[in-house]
């Protein structure tokens, strides 16, 4: 029987090579979702967590001029970034509304299927409630 080291020996080198490609960019995709977890937890770009308030472009520009010793016109520059990042966000999430709405209805229209109908009147509530919950932090976000 052949160790799965042996079976690595027996491919060929652009093969080896392709391999080793895919997992440096697995280890490289894990390794930017874990630090940009610990920067939102940490409160770097609070932004991004769903508190409810429309992100405040001034205020992350003032903690990365903090943290990184930024000058006056690189702040500047960061706080612009920013401003229009977050104007170009709030369109997408205007422009997707109807859509998430229509793959909400469809979503019920097939758990309906699936649920006998005293189920479906238990489920359904709920996740009208996540949804309305969702829609709620999304809009405030936007304003």
């Amino acid at each position: 029987m052949t160790s799965p080291a042996d079976a690595n020996d027996a491919l060929p080198g652009v093969v080896r090579k392709k391999i080793f490609l895919y997992e440096l960019v697995i280890l490289a995709s894990g390794v930017i979702l874990g630090v940009s977890c610990v920067l939102i937890y940490q409160g770097l770009y609070p932004a991004v967590r769903s508190s409810g308030k429309k992100p405040d472009a001034g205020r992350i520009a003032a903690r990365i001029q903090e943290k990184y010793e930024l000058d006056d016109a690189q702040k500047t520059k960061v706080t612009e970034i920013f401003t229009q990042h977050f104007n170009q966000l709030e369109e997408l999430r205007n422009s997707l509304s109807p859509q998430l709405d229509q793959q909400y209805e469809s979503l019920k229209t097939e758990m309906r299927k699936v649920l006998t109908p005293e189920q479906f009147s238990k489920w359904e509530p709920s996740f009208e409630e996540r949804r309305q919950r969702y829609k709620n932090n999304s809009l405030r976000q936007t304003r």
